[in-house]
């Protein structure tokens, strides 16, 4: 028989296994989704994370890569969500926006080097 105490541990690993998928690596490929080309020789690949379903939305991985030199995380976006790219010489420009009532507002810009970024010769 269960007493009490079985009962509160049960409970408890119950509510971890159910939670569990909702978890996601910040860093995970997940299955592969897209790849854009931002411009000469850049690319935006996109990988699934999680799945959406009736309960959710799909979160989606955001790389920035050469395909030889470099591939960085960008970071995650969803349905609420965007990354945009902007390359100016040397520089990549990303925005990060999120989407309220059917309109983008910024939420970040940065800049990255690309002559750094194939130096530092990171495969994340």
């Amino acid at each position: 028989m269960f007493n009490q105490a079985n009962m509160k541990s049960t409970f408890i690993i119950v509510v971890f296994m159910i939670s569990l998928p909702a978890c996601s690596n910040k860093n995970a490929h997940g299955e592969f989704y897209v790849k854009n080309r931002i411009c000469d020789k850049l690319w935006r690949e996109m990988y699934v994370v999680v799945q959406g379903n009736t309960f959710g939305t799909a979160t989606y991985s955001d790389y920035l890569t050469d395909s030889i030199n470099f591939r960085v995380y960008i970071g995650e976006c969803d349905e609420y969500s965007s990354y945009s790219y902007d390359c100016s010489g040397d520089s990549i420009i990303v925005e990060k926006f999120k989407h309220v009532e059917n309109r983008k507002q910024l939420v970040k810009t940065w800049v990255l080097s690309l002559s750094n970024l194939r130096e530092d010769h990171k495969f994340e």
